[in-house]
């Protein structure tokens, strides 16, 4: 909770007369109504406790991106996967491009990392290019968090970039925490299909943001290590 601390990630409209919310990009279109239906449906065990492992839901995540229920770990949205990859992961060095989604630093810096930018350049439309390929090499982190498309600038990474991203974090021995939580908006590629081929590849995906479900708090990533998805 942010009790006598700044929000600084927008959504908040409960103070003062807020009739249309551009800080927090979920869809326009509002939650679906059998999504609503769900909810109202899931009243009737309101006196249970949810399922931990989510096996439902892991199932059906499963069958949508074809990969296997170990690979997938469910959370009480993107913000709790992120925060909780940092606190498992107590990464010594960490690098963010810049400008970013802004919880990253913040989950990082709680725990005492060290955390190195790599400034996007306006006159390229903060495009994300291959001079990432060389801060990592400069570097050497630990961790490298991509949001792709970013937040706030909106812009897609190149798909080859990405996975040069993978590969030179990998020689390094580096995690790379990919944020695709808006990526199906945008209509991007997705790197879902790298996993199997990078175990060092961690990816945030939330229904916050595709189907405006950010009161009901669900996300989930997805990754080839269960070691790290033992959490």
């Amino acid at each position: 909770m942010l009790y006598k601390s700044k929000n600084p990630h927008g959504g908040d409209i409960y103070e003062g007369e807020v009739r249309l919310d551009f800080s927090a990009n979920t869809n326009p279109m509002g939650t679906p109504e059998r999504v609503r239906e769900a909810a109202v449906k899931s009243l009737e065990h309101a006196d249970c406790y949810p399922d931990p492992y989510a096996r439902e839901l892991i199932r059906a995540l499963s069958r949508y991106h074809s990969v296997w229920g170990d690979f997938i770990l469910a959370g009480a949205g993107a913000a709790e996967m992120i925060y909780t990859y940092c606190q498992e992961g107590r990464f010594r060095r960490a690098l963010l491009t810049a400008p970013t989604f802004s919880e990253y630093g913040l989950a990082l810096k709680s725990t005492g990392c060290d955390v190195q930018w790599h400034y996007l350049n306006e006159e390229s439309g903060f495009m994300l290019d291959t001079s990432i390929i060389n801060a990592i090499d400069r570097v050497k982190p630990d961790a490298v968090f991509i949001c792709n498309p970013n937040n706030p600038t909106g812009k897609l990474a190149d798909p080859y970039i990405m996975e040069d991203i993978l590969r030179a974090a990998k020689a390094i021995d580096a995690r790379v925490f990919v944020d695709e939580c808006f990526i199906e908006l945008a209509e991007g590629t997705s790197l879902v299909p790298y996993i199997d081929k990078y175990p060092n590849l961690t990816i945030l995906r939330a229904f916050t943001k595709n189907y405006g479900m950010a009161g009901l708090r669900l996300g989930y990533g997805l990754c080839r290590n269960t070691e790290l998805m033992d959490l």
